[in-house]
């Protein structure tokens, strides 16, 4: 859950993520039913109408204007846990393999485990 002043509710769910506000209920990320287990694991609050959602199916921007999500390559990576957002527009997130961070210049770099690891699973930021 992610409580929003201006759009109301956010709520990631095995579905994918909704938005609950004074119109009712949005379906802003809906996943394929693929027969696969699908998770949002952490939602956290981005620039302007924007969301974050960490997905064991990826990460996904989420634009609560257009009502339109957009699914975030990071290499090969596609398990994630934890998002944070900082206002300058840099983005950290916890990933299967690491900590990645987006910086301003949109690029992104994995910062954790150093070299020779491979698997670290971070859940939590």
């Amino acid at each position: 859950l992610l409580a929003d002043a201006t759009h109301g509710l956010w709520v990631g769910s095995y579905r994918g993520v909704s938005l609950l506000g004074a119109g009712g209920r949005r379906d802003l990320l809906v996943f394929d039913d693929d027969g696969s287990s699908a998770e949002v694991r952490a939602l956290a609050r981005g620039a302007g109408d924007t969301a974050w959602a960490a997905t064991n199916r990826g990460l996904w921007q989420i634009d609560a204007a257009r009502g339109s999500a957009v699914r975030v390559p990071i290499g090969s990576t596609r398990s994630f846990g934890a998002v944070l957002p900082l206002a300058d527009g840099t983005v950290w997130v916890g990933a299967a393999d690491g900590v990645h961070v987006r910086g301003q210049d949109g690029s992104w770099q994995r910062r954790w485990p150093g070299p020779g690891t491979t698997e670290a699973d971070i859940e939590v930021l």
